[in-house]
Protein backbone atom coordinates (compact mmCIF):
# COMPACT_ATOMS: atom_id res chain seq x y z
CA UNK A 1 0.00 0.00 0.00
CA UNK A 2 1.53 3.39 -1.31
CA UNK A 3 1.59 6.40 1.41
CA UNK A 4 -1.50 8.05 -0.06
CA UNK A 5 -3.42 5.30 0.34
CA UNK A 6 -2.35 4.45 4.27
CA UNK A 7 -3.34 8.19 4.98
CA UNK A 8 -6.78 8.04 3.03
CA UNK A 9 -7.65 4.80 4.64
CA UNK A 10 -6.22 6.55 8.16
CA UNK A 11 -8.48 10.04 7.41
CA UNK A 12 -11.47 7.67 6.36
CA UNK A 13 -11.54 5.38 9.99
CA UNK A 14 -10.70 8.54 12.28
CA UNK A 15 -13.76 9.78 11.32
CA UNK A 16 -15.72 6.79 12.32
CA UNK A 17 -17.99 6.39 15.06
CA UNK A 18 -17.32 2.40 15.67
CA UNK A 19 -18.99 0.13 18.08
CA UNK A 20 -17.14 -3.20 19.24
CA UNK A 21 -18.65 -6.22 20.96
CA UNK A 22 -16.41 -8.59 22.10
CA UNK A 23 -13.76 -6.36 23.25
CA UNK A 24 -12.75 -8.12 26.07
CA UNK A 25 -11.83 -11.19 23.40
CA UNK A 26 -8.42 -12.29 21.55
CA UNK A 27 -9.43 -10.81 18.17
CA UNK A 28 -11.85 -7.65 19.62
CA UNK A 29 -8.98 -6.08 21.89
CA UNK A 30 -6.53 -6.41 19.30
CA UNK A 31 -8.98 -4.05 16.89
CA UNK A 32 -9.21 -2.31 20.04
CA UNK A 33 -4.98 -1.24 20.54
CA UNK A 34 -4.90 -1.25 16.72
CA UNK A 35 -7.13 1.91 16.34
CA UNK A 36 -6.20 3.10 19.32
CA UNK A 37 -2.25 3.08 18.31
CA UNK A 38 -2.38 3.42 14.40
CA UNK A 39 -5.66 5.63 13.78
CA UNK A 40 -6.01 7.17 17.48
CA UNK A 41 -9.60 6.19 17.38
CA UNK A 42 -11.19 5.68 20.95
CA UNK A 43 -14.40 3.35 20.00
CA UNK A 44 -17.21 2.49 22.07
CA UNK A 45 -17.02 -0.99 23.71
CA UNK A 46 -20.39 -3.15 24.61
CA UNK A 47 -19.16 -4.21 28.25
CA UNK A 48 -21.58 -6.74 29.95
CA UNK A 49 -19.20 -8.09 32.86
CA UNK A 50 -15.50 -7.82 32.84
CA UNK A 51 -14.32 -3.78 32.21
CA UNK A 52 -11.75 -3.58 29.76
CA UNK A 53 -8.69 -2.15 31.11
CA UNK A 54 -5.59 -2.58 28.68
CA UNK A 55 -6.88 -0.44 25.89
CA UNK A 56 -8.57 2.93 25.77
CA UNK A 57 -12.22 2.69 25.06
CA UNK A 58 -15.61 4.58 25.82
CA UNK A 59 -17.67 1.56 27.90
CA UNK A 60 -20.89 1.15 27.30
CA UNK A 61 -23.04 -0.97 29.59
CA UNK A 62 -25.18 -3.45 27.46
CA UNK A 63 -25.76 -7.39 26.60
CA UNK A 64 -26.45 -8.50 23.24
CA UNK A 65 -28.72 -11.08 24.37
CA UNK A 66 -30.70 -7.42 25.68
CA UNK A 67 -32.20 -5.54 22.11
CA UNK A 68 -33.31 -2.78 24.46
CA UNK A 69 -29.66 -2.14 25.93
CA UNK A 70 -28.19 -1.97 21.98
CA UNK A 71 -29.93 0.23 20.67
CA UNK A 72 -29.39 2.49 23.37
CA UNK A 73 -25.40 1.68 22.90
CA UNK A 74 -25.46 2.28 19.40
CA UNK A 75 -26.91 5.98 19.26
CA UNK A 76 -24.78 7.77 17.51
CA UNK A 77 -22.68 4.70 15.84
CA UNK A 78 -21.61 4.40 12.35
CA UNK A 79 -19.94 0.94 12.29
CA UNK A 80 -20.80 -2.26 14.80
CA UNK A 81 -17.69 -4.86 14.29
CA UNK A 82 -19.79 -7.92 15.79
CA UNK A 83 -17.02 -9.96 17.91
CA UNK A 84 -18.86 -11.22 20.77
CA UNK A 85 -18.53 -15.13 21.00
CA UNK A 86 -18.62 -17.52 23.51
CA UNK A 87 -16.85 -21.07 24.07
CA UNK A 88 -19.70 -22.26 26.45
CA UNK A 89 -21.51 -24.59 24.25
CA UNK A 90 -25.08 -23.04 25.19
CA UNK A 91 -23.57 -19.77 25.34
CA UNK A 92 -22.03 -20.57 22.04
CA UNK A 93 -25.70 -20.96 20.46
CA UNK A 94 -27.08 -18.29 21.76
CA UNK A 95 -24.52 -15.41 21.65
CA UNK A 96 -24.32 -16.27 17.95
CA UNK A 97 -27.31 -16.74 16.65
CA UNK A 98 -29.86 -14.73 18.91
CA UNK A 99 -27.22 -12.14 20.01
CA UNK A 100 -26.23 -11.41 16.09
CA UNK A 101 -29.94 -11.34 15.52
CA UNK A 102 -30.24 -8.48 18.11
CA UNK A 103 -27.38 -6.82 16.95
CA UNK A 104 -28.67 -6.61 13.33
CA UNK A 105 -32.29 -5.39 14.65
CA UNK A 106 -30.59 -2.97 16.77
CA UNK A 107 -28.36 -1.33 13.97
CA UNK A 108 -31.75 -1.26 11.98
CA UNK A 109 -33.30 0.62 14.19
CA UNK A 110 -30.15 3.01 14.93
CA UNK A 111 -29.17 3.39 11.24
CA UNK A 112 -25.93 2.05 11.59
CA UNK A 113 -24.12 2.47 8.15
CA UNK A 114 -21.94 -1.19 8.05
CA UNK A 115 -22.37 -3.94 10.29
CA UNK A 116 -19.30 -6.30 10.28
CA UNK A 117 -19.79 -9.89 11.59
CA UNK A 118 -16.65 -11.53 12.53
CA UNK A 119 -17.67 -15.47 11.32
CA UNK A 120 -15.73 -18.00 10.56
CA UNK A 121 -13.96 -20.40 8.16
CA UNK A 122 -15.48 -23.28 10.15
CA UNK A 123 -18.89 -23.00 8.13
CA UNK A 124 -17.56 -24.56 5.49
CA UNK A 125 -17.10 -28.19 7.84
CA UNK A 126 -13.91 -29.99 7.74
CA UNK A 127 -14.78 -32.61 4.46
CA UNK A 128 -13.47 -29.76 1.93
CA UNK A 129 -12.79 -29.82 -1.78
CA UNK A 130 -9.18 -28.90 -3.17
CA UNK A 131 -9.73 -25.02 -2.84
CA UNK A 132 -12.39 -23.29 -0.85
CA UNK A 133 -14.05 -19.72 -1.52
CA UNK A 134 -17.09 -17.37 -0.78
CA UNK A 135 -18.63 -19.67 -3.17
CA UNK A 136 -18.48 -23.12 -1.55
CA UNK A 137 -21.37 -24.62 0.22
CA UNK A 138 -22.41 -24.39 4.08
CA UNK A 139 -21.51 -27.59 5.62
CA UNK A 140 -22.96 -28.48 9.60
CA UNK A 141 -20.78 -30.52 11.42
CA UNK A 142 -22.67 -33.40 13.83
CA UNK A 143 -22.06 -31.82 17.29
CA UNK A 144 -19.92 -28.76 16.56
CA UNK A 145 -21.89 -26.11 18.41
CA UNK A 146 -19.61 -23.51 16.74
CA UNK A 147 -19.69 -24.56 13.19
CA UNK A 148 -23.34 -24.27 13.36
CA UNK A 149 -24.15 -21.25 15.58
CA UNK A 150 -21.88 -19.68 12.97
CA UNK A 151 -24.00 -20.94 9.94
CA UNK A 152 -27.14 -19.90 11.58
CA UNK A 153 -25.72 -16.95 12.66
CA UNK A 154 -24.32 -15.74 8.92
CA UNK A 155 -27.66 -16.89 7.50
CA UNK A 156 -29.19 -14.09 9.76
CA UNK A 157 -27.11 -11.02 8.78
CA UNK A 158 -27.21 -12.39 4.97
CA UNK A 159 -31.03 -12.34 5.55
CA UNK A 160 -31.02 -8.93 6.93
CA UNK A 161 -29.45 -7.31 3.95
CA UNK A 162 -31.73 -9.13 1.36
CA UNK A 163 -34.83 -8.05 2.68
CA UNK A 164 -34.31 -5.36 5.30
CA UNK A 165 -31.03 -3.59 3.48
CA UNK A 166 -29.13 -4.00 6.24
CA UNK A 167 -25.35 -2.73 5.02
CA UNK A 168 -23.43 -5.44 5.89
CA UNK A 169 -20.07 -7.50 5.42
CA UNK A 170 -19.45 -11.35 6.62
CA UNK A 171 -15.83 -11.85 7.83
CA UNK A 172 -14.44 -15.46 7.85
CA UNK A 173 -11.13 -16.06 9.40
CA UNK A 174 -9.14 -18.97 9.14
CA UNK A 175 -7.39 -20.38 12.37
CA UNK A 176 -6.31 -17.33 14.55
CA UNK A 177 -2.80 -17.66 16.24
CA UNK A 178 -0.05 -15.12 17.90
CA UNK A 179 -0.13 -13.79 21.33
CA UNK A 180 -3.65 -14.27 23.36
CA UNK A 181 -4.93 -16.98 20.59
CA UNK A 182 -6.91 -19.14 23.46
CA UNK A 183 -7.23 -22.22 20.74
CA UNK A 184 -4.30 -22.15 18.49
CA UNK A 185 -1.37 -20.39 20.61
CA UNK A 186 -2.59 -20.98 24.41
CA UNK A 187 -4.38 -23.87 24.40
CA UNK A 188 -1.88 -26.04 22.48
CA UNK A 189 0.78 -24.58 24.64
CA UNK A 190 -1.04 -25.77 27.80
CA UNK A 191 -1.87 -29.14 25.67
CA UNK A 192 2.26 -29.72 25.31
CA UNK A 193 2.85 -28.82 28.83
CA UNK A 194 0.54 -31.31 30.13
CA UNK A 195 1.33 -34.13 27.63
CA UNK A 196 -2.08 -33.94 26.21
CA UNK A 197 -1.07 -33.18 23.12
CA UNK A 198 -1.35 -36.04 20.42
CA UNK A 199 -1.05 -36.42 16.58
CA UNK A 200 -3.85 -37.79 14.00
CA UNK A 201 -2.33 -39.81 11.19
CA UNK A 202 0.74 -37.61 11.54
CA UNK A 203 -1.12 -34.49 11.29
CA UNK A 204 -0.61 -34.59 7.73
CA UNK A 205 -3.81 -32.33 6.76
CA UNK A 206 -2.66 -28.60 6.20
CA UNK A 207 -3.34 -25.26 8.01
CA UNK A 208 -4.88 -22.17 6.94
CA UNK A 209 -3.41 -19.63 9.46
CA UNK A 210 -3.26 -16.10 9.92
CA UNK A 211 -1.74 -13.98 12.19
CA UNK A 212 -3.48 -11.57 14.29
CA UNK A 213 -2.23 -8.25 13.00
CA UNK A 214 -3.07 -9.42 9.60
CA UNK A 215 -6.96 -10.47 10.69
CA UNK A 216 -7.36 -6.88 12.03
CA UNK A 217 -5.71 -5.00 9.24
CA UNK A 218 -8.65 -7.16 6.82
CA UNK A 219 -11.27 -6.06 9.47
CA UNK A 220 -10.22 -1.62 9.00
CA UNK A 221 -9.93 -2.66 5.30
CA UNK A 222 -13.40 -3.75 5.50
CA UNK A 223 -14.53 -0.59 7.79
CA UNK A 224 -12.93 1.69 5.40
CA UNK A 225 -14.03 0.61 2.46
CA UNK A 226 -17.80 1.17 0.45
CA UNK A 227 -17.14 -1.14 -1.91
CA UNK A 228 -17.23 -4.19 0.95
CA UNK A 229 -20.76 -3.45 1.95
CA UNK A 230 -22.74 -6.93 0.95
CA UNK A 231 -19.26 -8.83 0.76
CA UNK A 232 -18.54 -11.98 2.90
CA UNK A 233 -14.54 -12.28 2.63
CA UNK A 234 -12.69 -15.27 3.85
CA UNK A 235 -9.29 -13.98 5.35
CA UNK A 236 -6.55 -16.16 5.74
CA UNK A 237 -2.41 -15.57 5.77
CA UNK A 238 -1.85 -16.76 2.35
CA UNK A 239 0.09 -19.78 3.39
CA UNK A 240 -0.57 -23.29 3.94
CA UNK A 241 1.16 -26.10 5.95
CA UNK A 242 1.31 -29.24 7.30
CA UNK A 243 -0.65 -28.78 10.97
CA UNK A 244 2.74 -30.50 12.56
CA UNK A 245 4.33 -27.69 11.12
CA UNK A 246 2.12 -25.49 12.52
CA UNK A 247 2.33 -26.81 15.99
CA UNK A 248 6.37 -27.42 16.07
CA UNK A 249 7.09 -24.09 17.30
CA UNK A 250 5.20 -24.42 20.46
CA UNK A 251 7.01 -27.56 21.48
CA UNK A 252 10.47 -25.72 20.34
CA UNK A 253 9.03 -22.74 22.95
CA UNK A 254 8.81 -25.75 25.60
CA UNK A 255 11.67 -27.61 24.72
CA UNK A 256 9.62 -30.36 25.08
CA UNK A 257 9.80 -33.62 23.04
CA UNK A 258 7.73 -34.05 19.60
CA UNK A 259 4.83 -36.88 20.54
CA UNK A 260 3.90 -39.80 18.47
CA UNK A 261 1.33 -40.64 16.65
CA UNK A 262 -1.72 -41.60 17.85
CA UNK A 263 -1.44 -44.41 15.64
CA UNK A 264 2.19 -45.49 16.52
CA UNK A 265 2.71 -49.30 17.82
CA UNK A 266 3.38 -48.09 21.03
CA UNK A 267 0.96 -45.86 21.69
CA UNK A 268 -1.48 -48.58 20.54
CA UNK A 269 -0.03 -51.17 22.89
CA UNK A 270 -0.73 -48.31 25.42
CA UNK A 271 -4.13 -47.82 24.32
CA UNK A 272 -5.28 -51.57 24.33
CA UNK A 273 -3.66 -51.71 27.85
CA UNK A 274 -6.31 -48.55 29.06
CA UNK A 275 -8.99 -51.45 30.63
CA UNK A 276 -6.44 -52.51 32.91
CA UNK A 277 -5.25 -49.58 34.26
CA UNK A 278 -9.37 -48.18 34.61
CA UNK A 279 -9.83 -51.50 36.45
CA UNK A 280 -5.98 -50.78 39.16
CA UNK A 281 -7.05 -47.45 39.59
CA UNK A 282 -10.85 -48.20 40.96
CA UNK A 283 -9.01 -51.09 43.26
CA UNK A 284 -6.21 -48.34 44.30
CA UNK A 285 -8.58 -45.95 44.98
CA UNK A 286 -11.51 -47.87 46.62
CA UNK A 287 -9.10 -49.93 49.01
CA UNK A 288 -5.62 -49.04 51.46
CA UNK A 289 -3.04 -50.18 48.99
CA UNK A 290 -2.77 -46.47 47.74
CA UNK A 291 -0.94 -46.00 51.33
CA UNK A 292 1.36 -48.52 50.71
CA UNK A 293 2.27 -47.21 46.79
CA UNK A 294 5.12 -44.98 46.78
CA UNK A 295 3.99 -41.32 45.80
CA UNK A 296 6.36 -41.52 42.30
CA UNK A 297 5.17 -44.97 41.71
CA UNK A 298 1.46 -43.30 41.45
CA UNK A 299 2.15 -40.01 40.20
CA UNK A 300 3.39 -42.37 37.29
CA UNK A 301 0.27 -44.37 36.77
CA UNK A 302 -2.40 -41.26 37.73
CA UNK A 303 -0.43 -39.39 34.67
CA UNK A 304 -0.46 -42.60 32.22
CA UNK A 305 -4.12 -42.95 32.93
CA UNK A 306 -4.68 -39.59 32.08
CA UNK A 307 -2.95 -39.44 28.94
CA UNK A 308 -4.80 -42.69 27.87
CA UNK A 309 -8.18 -41.05 28.76
CA UNK A 310 -7.53 -38.24 26.73
CA UNK A 311 -6.33 -40.67 23.82
CA UNK A 312 -9.39 -42.27 24.17
CA UNK A 313 -11.55 -39.34 24.26
CA UNK A 314 -9.28 -37.51 20.81
CA UNK A 315 -9.76 -40.62 18.81
CA UNK A 316 -13.54 -41.01 19.19
CA UNK A 317 -14.15 -37.74 18.67
CA UNK A 318 -15.10 -37.52 14.67
CA UNK A 319 -14.73 -33.33 14.75
CA UNK A 320 -11.52 -33.39 15.74
CA UNK A 321 -10.15 -36.05 13.04
CA UNK A 322 -12.13 -34.01 10.58
CA UNK A 323 -10.53 -30.60 11.42
CA UNK A 324 -6.87 -32.07 11.17
CA UNK A 325 -6.98 -34.49 7.64
CA UNK A 326 -8.34 -31.81 4.96
CA UNK A 327 -6.13 -30.57 2.91
CA UNK A 328 -7.26 -27.42 0.87
CA UNK A 329 -6.44 -23.75 0.37
CA UNK A 330 -8.68 -21.07 1.46
CA UNK A 331 -8.55 -18.63 -1.65
CA UNK A 332 -8.49 -15.05 -0.60
CA UNK A 333 -8.61 -13.86 -4.00
CA UNK A 334 -11.62 -11.47 -3.26
CA UNK A 335 -10.58 -10.07 -0.27
CA UNK A 336 -7.07 -8.93 -2.21
CA UNK A 337 -9.46 -7.50 -5.15
CA UNK A 338 -12.31 -5.94 -3.21
CA UNK A 339 -10.32 -4.70 0.01
CA UNK A 340 -6.92 -4.45 -1.33
CA UNK A 341 -5.62 -6.88 1.67
CA UNK A 342 -2.19 -8.80 1.40
CA UNK A 343 -0.95 -10.63 4.43
CA UNK A 344 2.06 -8.77 6.13
CA UNK A 345 3.19 -11.46 8.47
CA UNK A 346 4.44 -15.22 7.21
CA UNK A 347 4.60 -18.02 9.29
CA UNK A 348 7.68 -17.65 10.56
CA UNK A 349 7.62 -14.58 11.77
CA UNK A 350 4.30 -14.90 13.43
CA UNK A 351 5.70 -17.75 15.30
CA UNK A 352 8.46 -15.49 16.30
CA UNK A 353 6.58 -12.81 17.97
CA UNK A 354 4.55 -15.26 19.44
CA UNK A 355 7.60 -16.78 21.04
CA UNK A 356 8.69 -13.43 21.90
CA UNK A 357 5.50 -12.89 24.01
CA UNK A 358 5.73 -16.52 24.82
CA UNK A 359 9.20 -15.91 26.97
CA UNK A 360 7.99 -12.53 28.05
CA UNK A 361 4.49 -14.50 29.65
CA UNK A 362 5.55 -17.50 29.99
CA UNK A 363 4.82 -18.45 33.99
CA UNK A 364 1.03 -16.71 33.28
CA UNK A 365 0.42 -18.56 30.36
CA UNK A 366 1.39 -21.88 31.67
CA UNK A 367 -0.87 -21.31 34.80
CA UNK A 368 -3.65 -19.80 32.85
CA UNK A 369 -7.03 -21.67 33.40
CA UNK A 370 -9.26 -22.12 29.86
CA UNK A 371 -12.60 -22.11 30.03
Amino acid sequence: MVVSEKKKLKSIIAKKRILITGASGFIGNNLCQALNKKYQVVPKVLVHLSPIDNVRVREIKGDILNLASLKEAMKNVDVVVHCANNYDSDLNWRTSVLGTKNICEASLFCKVKKVIYLSSAAVYGYQLPPRVNEKSAYKKVKGDIYNQSKIEAEKIVRNYYQKKHLPMVIIQPTIVYGPGSIPWTIGPIIDIKNNNFFWVNESGGTANHIFISDLVKAILLAIAKDESLGNTFIISGGEVIKWKDFFKPYFSMLHHPIPEDLNSSSLRVKNALFPILHILKKIIHKSKISLLIPKRIKANLKQSYSQMENIRNFKQSTIVQQRFKYSSLFDIAKARRILGFKPKVSFKQGMTLTKKWFDKNKEAILNFEIY
